[in-house]
């Protein structure tokens, strides 16, 4: 961890005026813009934390940073005044980890093929070794990789532990690291993260972590590549493996592993599980069923918004009133109707107690998808959004105006269903 020439994962001969907090590698610790939760530490009394964590922390930052301001490069071989970083390869992203009995399996389902001669699974542009095995630093650089080794190891942040004489870390160098040019996306090098296309200044979003949305809502894009989404490169590798009979059929559940952000803080980390089975990759029913339970899903989620849009409209006395002499409403009273409904938590809720009956299916899929009525799980799903709808309409007030709004938005709701 503390070599003078090659410490593990760091660059040693970084301007040690640089030095901030080991919050940096701990989001989790109140400091400078990282969210205050459970820790109460401060910059003036720093945390200090162990060599152990501090190689796990800078495994995590070095992936999982956000894009932002940080240090300037600065060492005695080179200087660098600009400020601003690009989020590392893994920000915002659910990494896939696809989970066996044993070690050995685990490792390696979660590999993909790898032959630098026939430039598999991308082009090899040079000597493809872990940042470790190279006499080069790392410089704030914009770069491709030179193969998947390079990419493993790839150092989205230059970083240096400064030990205390007990050997505890408070204080750590962090500093611009590299990043891939412009005009070249993530997607054509990751492995482990899957992407769906998109309209915003991001063509190719990759699947993560939203605390306000469930991920298996996205489930689709884990498991087929089409023009609206790209699955794992990981999954096409298990896909081969089944294919060569190197593994069995088997239940292979994935972990998906990521953080959520708000612009560049922290908000959480998580860990979610889903079911998998490799044998259905090829299977078109499967995939079929899969897309129409989520499709209906999304419709029944849209219409328990649309009931709570008609509760709100004739709960709130100046936008039912606007509404009464002018059926379509302006802008600033969208908003205000979207900013309650978002409030409600009603959405997040539907979603995440249908958790355990969506794996439930997806597991009866794996096995045989046609044995699975698509007509249950909507029957089960608009159930669902009724009691919801009925329990938040109970929560508001008794009186004569409540009621009514509340008949007018089990109306709307079931009203939308019948296009479900």
């Amino acid at each position: 961890m503390f070599d003078e020439q090659y410490p593990f994962y760091q660059v040693p001969d970084l301007d040690e005026k640089s030095v901030t907090t080991v919050a940096k590698l701990a989001p989790h610790l109140s400091s400078g813009n990282n969210a205050t939760l459970f820790n109460h530490s401060c910059d003036k009394f720093p945390k200090k934390i162990t060599s152990a964590q501090a190689a796990r922390g800078i495994l995590a930052i070095q992936n999982f940073d956000l894009g932002g301001l940080v240090g300037p490069y600065k060492s005695k071989r080179f200087s660098n005044t600009d400020k601003s970083a690009k989020a590392a390869n893994l920000a915002r992203a659910a990494m896939i980890i696809i989970s066996s009995k044993t070690l050995y399996k685990t490792l390696i389902l979660n590999l993909v093929k790898y032959n630098t001669a026939l430039n598999i699974p991308y082009d090899f542009r040079g000597d493809d070794k872990p940042v470790w095995e190279r006499k080069l630093y790392t410089l704030p650089e914009e770069r491709l990789p030179n193969g998947l080794v390079d990419w493993y190891t790839w150092q989205s942040r230059v970083i240096k532990l400064i030990p205390d004489r007990d050997g505890y870390i408070s204080e750590i160098i962090f500093m611009k690291g590299e990043s891939l040019p412009k005009g070249f996306h993530r997607k054509n090098f990751e492995t482990m993260v899957a992407f769906r296309k998109t309209k915003l200044a991001d063509p190719w979003l990759a699947i993560g972590f939203n605390e306000k949305r469930v991920i298996w809502r996205n489930s689709n894009a884990l498991f087929q590549t089409n023009e609206a989404s790209i699955k794992p490169k990981t999954i096409d590798w298990i896909s081969e493996l089944q294919f060569e009979s190197i593994i069995a059929p088997d239940d292979y559940p994935i972990m998906l592993f990521g953080c959520s952000s708000d612009k560049a803080s922290f908000k959480l980390w998580r860990k979610e599980t889903l079911p998998f089975n490799p044998k259905q990759l090829s299977n078109n029913d499967f995939t079929s069923f899969l897309d129409d339970a989520l499709n209906i899903t999304e419709k029944v989620s849209q219409a328990l918004w649309s009931g709570l849009n008609a509760l709100f409209i004739n709960l709130i006395s100046d936008i039912h009133q606007k509404n009464q002499n002018k059926p379509k409403l302006d802008k600033k009273d969208t908003d205000r109707l979207k900013k309650k409904i978002e409030n409600s938590n009603i959405e997040q809720q539907f979603w995440a107690e249908l958790s355990l009956e969506f794996k439930n299916i997806l597991i009866k899929a794996f096995d045989n998808p046609k044995s699975v009525d698509i007509k249950d799980w909507k029957k089960e799903i608009k159930k669902k959004g009724a009691k919801i709808l009925e329990r938040y309409i109970k929560s508001s007030n008794f009186d004569s105006r409540s009621l009514k709004a509340g008949i007018l938005a089990q109306k709307r709701y079931y009203w939308r269903l019948k296009s479900v």
